[in-house]
């Protein structure tokens, strides 16, 4: 699965070269990574590396990372009832 996956991501920028345009390695990568994932879970992918558009899923993800690593004012200053 692995070696598919990687295969797909170099006829990607392979196809993006021939075409001049520039590869988003972040993007690119985040989708490879969540295709992998989501074929071991689910044997389908989620998103097509050829396409255009950007994933949402990555800004959800981070954004529940950036509100997981919120300190929680209850557990600095603890009050007993």
């Amino acid at each position: 699965m692995r070696s598919q996956k990687v295969k797909e991501l170099i006829d990607y920028c392979a196809k993006c070269c021939q075409e001049g345009k520039v590869v988003d390695v972040g993007q690119v990568a985040f989708k490879t990574s969540l295709n992998l994932l989501s074929n071991t879970l689910f044997s389908k992918d989620l998103v097509d590396p050829f396409s255009a558009s950007k994933v949402e899923l990555k800004e959800v993800i981070w954004g529940i990372i950036d509100e997981a690593g919120k300190i929680n004012l209850v557990d600095v200053f603890s009050i007993y009832t």
